[in-house]
């Protein structure tokens, strides 16, 4: 018991109870501010995963378009091809008439 009555005098000699009080104060205002920081980051966090979630469904809207044109537009190449096709056919067959 003596050595940790010893131990403690030195500690109090070395480091005076003001000193440990400004210590703990700091140690306290650390932790708050560490506390705060978490709470902003995950804010922050939150915040970004709604703007990404906004994104994401944007896109998929978009892609829904974009796939709802091309659909469109591969009907109309098909519908261009079948006429193409049609007016070449009988180009021909009024080609063999005149030959």
């Amino acid at each position: 018991m003596a050595t940790e009555e010893n131990l403690w005098t030195t500690v109090e000699v070395l480091w005076p109870q003001s000193k440990l009080g400004d210590a703990e104060a700091k140690m306290s205002a650390i932790e708050k501010e560490l506390q705060r920081l978490k709470k902003e980051r995950e804010v922050q966090a939150n915040s970004m995963e709604e703007e990404l979630k906004k994104l994401e469904e944007k896109d998929g809207i978009e892609i829904q378009h974009l796939i709802q044109e091309n659909s469109i537009l591969q009907a109309c190449l098909f519908a261009v091809e079948e006429e193409a096709e049609a007016k070449i056919s009988s180009m021909e067959k009024e080609l063999k008439i005149y030959l």
